[in-house]
């Protein structure tokens, strides 16, 4: 179990390693994370980053906020370019704050698909698609609250299935 917590409304990422403890890159794939979102309001978040680069600047934020919602971000090197590829979207697939969450995030090519609890929240196509980087833990807070808290209790990494979920 691997615990992150931020109170100065940031990100606090942790990359998932090799063997060697450096960030892995990673193509197509599908990865899987247990989380419980232990301290958070509608604007404190925890998730996955993907296809990232290891300073935050490019790769996809897949969100799941304390209220319930979640979202899926595209990350620039200038971020004001950062756009919504899912706006933040209320789901009954969501726990709330304090029980678990199983978030998986499947890439394959331009392809993003988005399950919580094993029901597919979202299913999107990135034409101009970040096509490899990092995959990161992460916790955000928001602009509203005094911490945001969430706990990983395990991390899987698997090549891309033949067929996406659908």
């Amino acid at each position: 179990m691997m615990t992150l917590a931020d109170s100065n409304h940031k990100i606090l990422d942790m990359a998932i390693p090799t063997g060697n403890n450096a960030p892995a890159t990673y193509g197509d794939f599908e990865v899987s994370t247990t989380l419980t979102l232990l301290k958070a309001d509608q604007n404190d978040s925890a998730g996955l980053y993907v296809r990232g680069d290891s300073n935050l600047g490019q790769g996809y934020f897949i969100d799941i906020f304390g209220d319930n919602s979640f979202d899926i971000v595209k990350i620039f090197a200038d971020s004001s370019k950062d756009t919504f590829l899912v706006s933040p979207t209320n789901s009954p697939a969501i726990n709330p704050v304090g029980r678990q969450n199983k978030l998986t995030v499947v890439t394959k090519g331009s392809k993003i698909v988005v399950l919580i609890n094993n029901k597919v929240v979202s299913s999107i196509s990135d034409t101009n698609s970040y096509a490899s980087g990092t995959i990161e833990l992460f916790v955000e807070n928001g602009r509203s609250s005094n911490g945001a808290q969430a706990s990983f209790s395990s991390v899987a990494v698997y090549p891309a299935p033949g067929q996406l979920p659908a």
